[in-house]
């Protein structure tokens, strides 16, 4: 098959994750005529890449897609369908069509984004998916939710696995990280690496910074891995971002040890440092960072667990509102890093509200830490019905913190070929058969709740072919991404 010269220019033009692009294995697995190896061009790196940390003023990422071989391509998503993906690159005369078959994911930065509402809760749903709304009613048949991003959504009861309140987090002020000259590097340029849609750290000591316009009350939120044991340093309120040793707040990860350092230009103030084992018997986590710094205060939480909060006496005055990282030892990779406002609230008992163990009733645990177990008869204006054994209790939902529904009674969303997975900007998930997208508006359908309409802007990523046996190579244990 020969392909036409526009296609061979706009692949060339695509932020490279490979030497080179297959053609064949990207638009259908198609062999060439008259037979042969499929034809492989070589890809440059673009030449109007910007220096180390600086990107153009008011002018958006592009959308970025992912094959299943590994390959990238920058431009916009104009559709999808199950067969087919219509995709924008400015250089190229006319949309690209390409197999829907070959894609892996699709990461979204040019649909204006959907702002979250206020006093959500999480509903967790049999499959795994967590989907944020506001509860409109609940019965023992169904619950109706209302969401910024797919109106009100139907979802049948026994597609429930759990409630909980969802934390307010505002607008994102940064979701990535989306390549390596979005950062500042420090004295050793080449001790970081972009690839996978993930920061590597590489080639010996290192520091890598950025200006996220940090909140005073802020959460930073990413998945961390390394090899051997961390030696793994984030500082916040940076004011230089080419050295994690300026004004700031430095949080410290090294073996199982875990510390928090208070530097001014004038002097470095250690806050208290505390053993971590968790470190010895981890090879990645997902890492929170909660910091107040009108109420000088930083906590760090480990795969939802408190691991240490420290309280500053003094408080920070000095700083900007940068991050930077820095590795002295090892290997790390930083992914899916998101950082925003927080609301201050801490999960009760210091950590996620605790799983209950899986009974033949409902369990409903309150902040207070007291449970109670029977059956959730259901919800309305805000205020919840449970019939336990000694009486029937109406509860305010906004005492409530975690809702786990009783097993027995449970379905599972049935899986599909045509299913795509949207991960949303606010955290969570959401799994549907997919029936078109375009203009914005992902149509699709599933068991737990029917057919809906989502707005795309709601997603940061939506994650394609999610069965598919590559797909699976390239989410394993992830050794040889090092």
């Amino acid at each position: 098959m020969r392909y036409p010269a526009i296609l061979v220019l706009a692949l060339a033009c695509a932020l490279p994750l490979r030497a080179e692009l297959n053609l064949e294995e990207i638009f259908g697995g198609a062999q060439a005529e008259g037979g042969g190896e499929a034809k492989a061009i070589a890809v440059p790196k673009p030449e109007d890449q910007g220096r180390a940390g600086e990107q153009a003023a008011d002018k958006p990422l592009p959308d970025r897609l992912e094959f299943l071989n590994g390959d990238l391509l920058s431009g916009t998503l104009v559709s999808l369908s199950p067969k087919e993906l219509v995709w924008h690159h400015p250089d190229a005369e006319g949309d690209l069509r390409l197999a829907a078959t070959n894609l892996k994911s699709i990461e979204l930065h040019s649909l204006p984004p959907v702002r979250p509402a206020a006093d959500q809760v999480q509903v967790g749903l049999t499959n795994g998916d967590m989907l944020r709304g506001k509860i409109v009613a609940m019965d023992g048949e169904k619950l109706l939710l209302d969401t910024v991003y797919a109106g009100q959504m139907t979802i049948r009861r026994p597609m429930l696995a759990s409630l909980r309140p969802a934390e307010t987090t505002g607008d994102v002020c940064y979701a990535g990280p989306n390549s390596l000259d979005e950062w500042t590097r420090g004295n050793n340029r080449d001790a970081w690496e972009f690839r996978n849609g993930a920061l590597y750290s590489v080639q010996g000591n290192g520091s890598l910074g950025r200006d996220v316009k940090l909140p005073d009350r802020a959460r930073v939120d990413f998945e961390l891995a390394w090899q051997g044991q961390p030696y793994f340093t984030v500082s916040l309120f940076a004011d230089n971002l080419e050295s994690c040793y300026g004004p700031g707040y430095q949080l410290a990860m090294q073996g199982n040890y875990v510390s928090l350092n208070r530097r001014t230009k004038g002097s470095s103030n250690g806050l208290g440092g505390y053993h971590a084992p968790a470190l010895q018997t981890k090879r990645k986590a997902q890492v929170s960072v909660r910091v107040d710094r009108k109420g000088k205060t930083v906590a760090l939480l480990m795969d939802g667990a408190l691991v240490q909060q420290w309280t500053d006496p003094a408080g920070l005055d000095e700083g900007g509102t940068g991050i930077v990282f820095y590795v002295n030892q090892n290997q790390h990779r930083i992914r899916n890093l998101r950082v925003m406002p927080w609301d201050g609230k801490m999960e009760p008992s210091g950590g996620e509200a605790e799983e209950a163990p899986a009974t033949k009733e409902d369990q409903i645990q309150f902040a207070n830490g007291d449970r109670v177990t029977g059956s959730l008869l259901g919800i309305k204006d805000s205020e919840v019905t449970v019939k336990s054994p000694y009486a029937e209790l109406k509860i305010p939902l906004e005492r409530i913190v975690l809702v786990t529904f009783q097993e027995d009674s449970q379905e599972r969303a049935r899986r599909n070929a045509g299913d795509v997975q949207g991960l949303f900007q606010d955290g969570g998930q959401m799994t549907l058969n997919l029936l078109s997208l375009q203009s914005g508006t992902l149509q699709g359908e599933c068991e737990n709740f029917g057919k809906v309409e989502v707005k795309v802007g709601a997603f940061s990523r939506l994650r394609t072919n999610i069965y598919d046996e590559r797909q699976e190579e390239k989410n394993g244990d992830e050794e040889d991404d090092w």
